[in-house]
């Protein structure tokens, strides 16, 4: 109650009314312009003036903990905004206006992989011997573009295949890793008809091609579509599976769908219907095209396992 009568004070001594935004500034809730300068930093992959900015922002006052929950609390508000629920967002006008730059400018995997940076440095820096080194080391990867994904090899023939069920290869949880030298178990799978095949090798062929068509016609459409951890096409149907019901959510809405059924129309000439999944996670939703009651659905509900690459 002390600390609260103390702040009452140092509002009320300013002589005006007291405003959501003069309460936010006395408490340091409000997104400060540091914290907008240093997004724009990381828009524009300037390191030196971003840690200029840090440096700058600590040495007037601020406490790294307190200044890296202001960048994740912005960060989050950005993720609102990229996903259409802007209402959810109390901001003044003029931040508004920042941040539906700013989201345009990141997508929604961008900001996931920002906001999990800067919520380490603002747990980590209370027992660091260097406090500002967790916020200076959060900065630094949000810099670092993550790595793209290997292009899987295709695996050799096999002369005696066992029998077809399915056409997803079970991944085994990590810490069950195989020796180098021990061939790794394959999933049941079953031939995908020659149409299929083909099709699917022109979409890895042209994935980097088709992400370039959605993020012209729709950057938040192509944030959602990079997300995905896994592309097949089956007949007339392109299966995506996510790392999160909250992003399939996002997928499976209809202006979504269109963009990304239009752009695949575009590069690949091929009109499809898009299905999603939950592909990840301790108890992991088997895709459409997995027989509910095979080994791979329960490599996936029971075991932790991951589907990481389609045959």
């Amino acid at each position: 109650m002390r600390d609260a009568i103390s702040l009452l004070d140092q509002l009320a001594s300013a002589g005006k009314p007291v405003t959501l935004e003069m309460a936010q500034s006395v408490l340091g809730t409000a997104t400060s312009q540091a914290v907008l300068d240093l997004v724009e930093a990381i828009i524009a992959q300037q390191s030196a003036e971003g840690l200029d900015i840090l440096h700058r922002t600590l040495d007037a006052g601020s406490d790294p903990r307190q200044f890296a929950r202001q960048i994740v609390d912005y960060l989050r508000s950005l993720l609102l905004v990229s996903m259409g629920n802007a209402a959810q967002v109390d901001a003044t006008v003029e931040v508004r206006a920042q941040m539906a730059r700013h989201s345009q400018a990141l997508p929604a995997s961008e900001l996931l992989r920002l906001i999990q940076a800067f919520n380490q440095a603002a747990s980590d820096g209370r027992g660091s011997w260097q406090p500002a080194l967790p916020l200076e080391m959060a900065f630094v990867e949000a810099l670092t573009a993550p790595s793209e994904p290997a292009v899987p090899t295709p695996a050799p023939a096999r002369a005696a295949p066992p029998p077809a069920r399915s056409t997803a290869q079970a991944a085994r949880p990590a810490k069950a890793a195989p020796p180098p030298d021990e061939e790794t178990e394959e999933a049941p799978a079953e031939e995908l008809a020659p149409e299929d095949a083909s099709a699917n090798q022109r979409l890895e062929e042209n994935w980097r091609k088709l992400l370039g068509a959605v993020r012209h016609a729709n950057p938040q459409v192509y944030g959602l579509l990079n997300s995905s951890r896994s592309h097949l096409i089956k007949g007339s149907v392109l299966i995506l599976g996510y790392p999160s019901d909250i992003l399939k959510t996002q997928v499976e809405k209809s202006h979504n769908l269109e963009v990304i059924q239009a752009a695949i129309k575009e590069v690949l000439g091929l009109d499809v219907t898009v299905r999603c999944y939950v592909a990840s996670g301790k108890r992991s939703t088997p895709p459409p095209d997995v027989d509910s009651d095979g080994m791979v659905a329960a490599a996936l509900r029971d075991l932790g396992g991951e589907i990481v690459d389609v045959q």
